[in-house]
């Protein structure tokens, strides 16, 4: 398995941004992996086994991993806790297209669990993509409150995006 790097530089007020870091790191590897025990996650990240402990109750507080029971049969000593992406976990992945707005429903895992395609006569604006996504999302919102945890909204730009602040410098298709 690959390492993750990790970053550990920082001192004071580095200290959130390092923490926030390694939370990333954890998550994304949960994520990318489909979970892992915790003493995978201490090899992986090169962190201690009380750090990751710490980094694991707080995503879970969070409800975005939960931490299952390992099979223990044919071990010696005592398992390690499986943190696997929480199941009701999922985060909208919008996409304005030149002839719809596509909206999509995301569990942390990458499983597509929904996806709404709204299909427009001609390009949109910026503003009626906005407004296509809000009534679909509303639309979509007694599901989306009763049946998962809504964690966060991606959007993909068709253009050019500053980096820096995410200001889009160019979208063609969006006016």
């Amino acid at each position: 398995m690959a390492m993750v790097e990790v970053t550990r530089t920082g001192s004071g007020s580095n200290n959130d941004h390092l923490r926030r870091h390694n939370l990333s790191v954890v998550l994304g590897l949960a994520h990318r992996t489909g979970g892992l025990s915790r003493a995978q996650l201490t090899r992986q990240t090169g962190l201690n086994r009380s750090t990751i402990a710490d980094l694991v109750g707080e995503l879970a507080d969070r409800q975005l991993v939960v931490e299952l029971e390992p099979d223990s049969s044919g071990q010696v000593g005592r398992p390690s806790p499986i943190v696997r992406p929480n199941p009701r976990a999922v985060a909208l992945a919008v996409n304005p297209e030149v002839d719809a707005v596509t909206i999509g429903v995301v569990g942390l895992g990458g499983t597509v669990l929904k996806r709404v395609r709204y299909p427009t006569p001609h390009s949109t604006s910026a503003k009626q993509a906005v407004a296509i996504c809000a009534a679909v999302i509303e639309g979509m919102r007694s599901e989306l409150d009763t049946r998962y945890l809504t964690v966060g909204i991606g959007v993909a730009v068709p253009g050019l995006v500053r980096e820096q602040d995410g200001l889009v410098r160019l979208a063609p298709h969006l006016g």
